[in-house]
């Protein structure tokens, strides 16, 4: 486990919770520097965090049916 500050970031996440707090961690970095470094606007800070992770979720779920697709019926099945 990494430490920054007082909170702590997990480097191998177990629990959906984990990851919730490593995201919360990151926007909070993110959204900093740029209030702070780039002289962003709240708005701006917002609306580039939410483009670049709908870009990344959407990138990750064409990924998903790309690869289910490549299953037989009998093994997509089963997974649902």
């Amino acid at each position: 486990m990494i430490t920054r500050g007082t909170t702590p970031y997990r480097k191998s996440p177990k629990t959906p919770d984990d990851y919730k707090k490593n995201l919360w961690m990151a926007i909070e970095d993110i959204w900093t520097e740029m209030y702070a470094t780039y002289e962003m606007s709240p708005p701006e800070i917002r609306a580039r965090i939410n483009s670049d992770v709908k870009f990344y979720i959407d990138e990750m779920q064409d990924f998903a049916y790309k690869d289910l697709h490549g299953l037989s019926a009998h093994k997509r099945r089963k997974l649902r």
